[in-house]
């Protein structure tokens, strides 16, 4: 009986213990998946997040594995890194599903479809969106809105109108009615479905039905949409209808749009030119010239300038009829000579086959082209001029800033030459005395040790053995130093080795344990031999450094090598110090002088009684 209630006392003293250290684990990665959401550098949360990888495996957690992943894919997507984000959302997916945590697989569906998106993969996005509706429907987690109008979008970006309105209208049956932002959405959608299938009733009624909820334009965009499309039903007096519209628009407080501000003057421009009003159309096209951007497209820019220069020259103001010219000649010069050449040769061909009369204009129209071919000679000869004039001033500055670069590159090399021959100094010297213990003091202690042991065996004396015994630690932990210091030493071992080694003998001389991790592992077989040394010392420093002042109890090591870096994560428990306040001592300069020499950075984050962190980057 009170050998059955000890082991029952066994077995839950295990239980306990193993559901306290995955308790420990679980609350770790938790807490790094957080620190990694608080932090603004990429390179300190990534190292957060595949700490928290580690430990959330070994229990393992998939919850917080797929947050862990997902959390990676956004850090890297908000630092414009768009490479690795398939592969973090794909291995996010992978723990989500195996851990049936449907919510995070809902979402890895959903960014997979708008990652594909962004690389035009309509095809694959259309699947992973078609993925996370199912989610939707056999687990009732996500957004019904965004996957619909997401599906829709999709659809209407390959010309299948038909399944586009399916989705969109799926969406707007899901919305609640005071929801005005979504139905200024998915009214705007349809809207535009139906106008690229030329129903232009259907779609004025459908942008019609976003202006009214759209009293203040958040959606100025959708104004342009329900003019254009007035312009194509081309009802009676549509001229008036649009002129009161515009000037309705005007009178109301613009939003800052500037590519919005230009169609709408652009738009009343045109109207103004077809009324004959030509001194409002020219106010009407500068102010549509003022709110050019990025956000135009250079075939409207080209339509602003093309009926610019027919205004000016219809008010008689040639010079700047030649400007705006010229301004749609640079724009679209090559394309505009193609296109109406082929209008003229159409035109030549259609008048020969009629009568006499047309042929005659068709001559005067080819003159006309011939003297348009003209002026574009003189003008792309100017052109050419300001071209060469620019290239010769670009030259001249570019040269004067190669050469200052050049100074300042010969510089930084000099520099880098001085702290070099700095560091191979003191390796030359640390090998210099490395050999020194080892054939000096080293050979001494073998010898007095192999002595003692001979004229111990007559005596059989046991103080005799112990001093041998004393003796062989010495030799052993000269021998230690010896290697430490030795350049050959680190040359004929791999950099996992030397860490291992290194952690061996500061774990036995100090009184902190140290944490070392190698991600991943095998890549770091083949870093050469000067990133090898540099960061064998760089971390034989820190841990120096740590054993003398820090007071510390633990120490983590972490190496990430990825694409193209390689990322030392160095953190221990100490008493830590203030960056800004503390002197530089012989350790840290020798540190800065190994990274710089390696084109790397160094970050360091320390606060007293909070420890410290450093963080080194290094090119690979």
């Amino acid at each position: 009986m009170l050998q059955k209630s000890i082991w029952k006392i066994v077995f839950l003293l295990c239980f306990y213990t193993v559901i306290s250290a995955q308790s420990n684990l679980n609350k770790d990665a938790f807490n790094l998946i957080e620190k990694a959401n608080q932090s603004d550098s990429l390179s300190i949360s990534t190292n957060f997040l595949y700490q928290a990888i580690k430990k959330a495996s070994k229990i393992p957690n998939d919850t917080l594995l797929t947050r862990a992943y997902y959390n990676l894919y956004i850090h890297h997507y908000n630092h414009k890194l768009y490479d690795s984000n398939e592969y973090f959302l794909q291995k996010a997916l992978f723990h989500a599903k195996r851990g049936h945590f449907y919510e995070g697989v809902e979402y890895c569906y959903e960014d997979l479809g708008l990652v594909m998106k962004d690389q035009k993969n309509y095809t694959k996005a259309l699947y992973y969106f078609q993925k996370a509706l199912n989610i939707y429907h056999q687990h009732k987690v996500g957004s019904f809105f965004l996957i619909h109008t997401k599906i829709g979008e999709l659809n209407a970006l390959q010309s299948n109108f038909k399944e586009s309105l399916y989705h969109y209208k799926k969406a707007k049956n899901n919305i609640q009615f005071n929801d005005s932002v979504k139905q200024i959405k998915l009214n705007k959608a349809i809207g535009s479905v139906f106008f690229l299938t030329k129903k232009y009733d259907s779609a004025q009624f459908f942008f019609q039905k976003a202006i009214d909820l759209d009293p203040k334009i958040k959606e100025p965009s959708i104004h342009i949409n329900y003019i254009n499309t007035l312009i194509k039903l081309n009802k009676p007096n549509t001229l008036v209808y649009i002129h009161n519209y515009l000037k309705q628009l005007e009178q109301q407080n613009l939003p800052k749009d500037k590519d919005f501000l230009f169609m709408l003057y652009l738009l009343k421009g045109n109207l103004f030119l077809q009324l004959k009003q030509y001194n409002k159309a020219k106010k009407a096209y500068e102010l549509s010239e003022k709110h050019i951007n990025d956000q135009v497209s250079k075939r409207q820019e080209l339509m602003l300038y093309l009926r610019s220069s027919k205004l000016e020259e219809k008010i008689g103001d040639y010079k700047k009829s030649l400007k705006y010219f010229k301004k749609m000649y640079h724009l679209d010069s090559i394309l505009y000579y193609k296109e109406k050449t082929a209008e003229f040769d159409r035109i030549r061909t259609e008048y020969e086959v009629d009568n006499k009369d047309q042929q005659i204009e068709l001559l005067n129209k080819e003159k006309e082209v011939e003297a348009l071919r003209k002026k574009q000679i003189i003008l792309g000869s100017l052109g050419l001029l300001v071209f060469l004039g620019i290239v010769f001033w670009y030259r001249s500055k570019t040269q004067n800033l190669k050469k200052k670069q050049e100074i300042e590159r010969l510089e930084k090399e000099k520099e880098l030459e001085q702290a070099n021959a700095l560091l191979k100094g003191q390796d030359q010297e640390r090998n210099r005395i490395a050999k020194e213990i080892h054939d000096g003091v080293g050979a001494q202690l073998a010898g007095l040790k192999l002595n003692l042991e001979k004229i111990n065996q007559k005596y059989q004396d046991k103080n005799l053995k112990s001093i041998s015994s004393k003796l062989e630690n010495s030799f052993s932990e000269l021998r230690s130093i010896s290697h430490n210091l030795s350049i050959n030493y680190i040359q004929d071992h791999s950099l996992a080795e030397l860490l291992t080694k290194l952690k061996q003998y500061y774990q036995k001389q100090s009184s902190f344990s140290i944490e070392l991790s190698l991600f991943p592992k095998e890549d770091f077989e083949f870093i050469n031999q000067i990133q090898k040394h540099h960061l064998y010392r760089i971390i034989q420093e820190l841990l120096n450094n740590t054993r003398k002042h820090a007071s510390a109890t633990e120490v983590s090591i972490s190496i990430t090598k990825q694409k193209d870096n390689i990322n030392l994560f160095f953190e221990d428990n100490g008493k830590g110090f203030n960056v800004s306040l503390q002197p530089k001592g012989i350790g840290l300069q020798n540190i800065e002088e190994r990274v710089e020499s390696l084109n790397g950075e160094l970050s360091i984050d320390s606060q007293l009684s909070r420890g410290s962190i450093i963080v080194i980057n290094i090119p690979v």
